[in-house]
């Protein structure tokens, strides 16, 4: 039914079939009732719905239930059109979700600059990303660095075990950060209970300075350990202590 004001009304299913090119359908609003409200559109356009304002730049759909709304839809900022979620109808105040023409992506933002950009709501405290795992042991939260259609560095950790710094060109940790007791390990993957613990060589251009005790296990002949307070250990091929 279609009242003298130009709204359609009715019950179950609407249903528009072979609308022809400058065919008119309905010029007001359609409200659908009942307990199985469908709009049914059946056409060979790519583009079977054409939401278009005539004067302004927002133009937006609402979605409702008892709760409240959300609006989805085109605003312009700078003359581009851009796509957004916002709880209001005004979709540039307050936005929670933004597509920029260029393809950037906004959350809490109408202009992204970034290819993902994160603010937090209104721009008031903190802005904080989750990336949530598995509710298994072993399901790891993955954040994952690549160029050129090619892994690079991979940051992993899940609730047993410990943090790790993944470099894919040498198939190895980096370094690993041990959950439950914050040690750190770089070149190695086992927890042996040191703050910090190195695989392999470390350079220093200036002064270590230790408040503890210095030890020095395998000294070679071409290498010298100087300190205060050394225990030096297997130094029988010839390696250099001077304190």
């Amino acid at each position: 039914t279609t009242s003298s004001a130009g709204i359609a009304s009715t019950l179950g299913t609407f249903k528009a079939t072979g609308q022809r090119s400058g065919d008119s359908g309905i010029t007001g609003s359609l409200t659908l009732t009942g307990s199985s409200e469908q709009l049914f559109i059946d056409t060979s356009n790519p583009s079977p719905i054409h939401i278009k304002r005539d004067s302004g730049n927002n133009s937006n759909i609402q979605f409702e239930n008892e709760d409240g709304s959300i609006f989805a839809g085109l605003d312009s900022i700078s003359s581009v059109p851009v796509f957004m979620i916002s709880d209001n109808q005004d979709l540039s105040t307050n936005p929670s979700f933004t597509v920029s023409g260029s393809g950037k992506v906004g959350i809490g933002t109408n202009v992204p600059t970034n290819e993902l950009e994160v603010r937090s709501f209104g721009n008031v405290g903190d802005s904080t990303v989750v990336i949530q795992g598995g509710t298994d042991a072993g399901d790891d939260a993955i954040l994952r660095f690549a160029n050129n259609n090619a892994n690079r560095w991979t940051i992993l950790t899940n609730s047993t075990s410990k943090l790790r710094l993944f470099n894919h060109a040498l198939s190895a940790d980096a370094l690993n950060v041990f959950n439950a007791t914050s040690n750190v390990t770089i070149g190695g993957t086992t927890d042996n209970g040191n703050k910090l613990e190195i695989t392999g060589n470390l350079k220093v251009s200036t002064n270590i300075t230790a408040s503890g005790d210095v030890i020095a296990t395998n000294v070679s002949a071409s290498n010298q350990v100087i300190g205060k307070s050394i225990i030096a250990d297997d130094t029988a091929g010839g390696g250099f202590v001077a304190l």
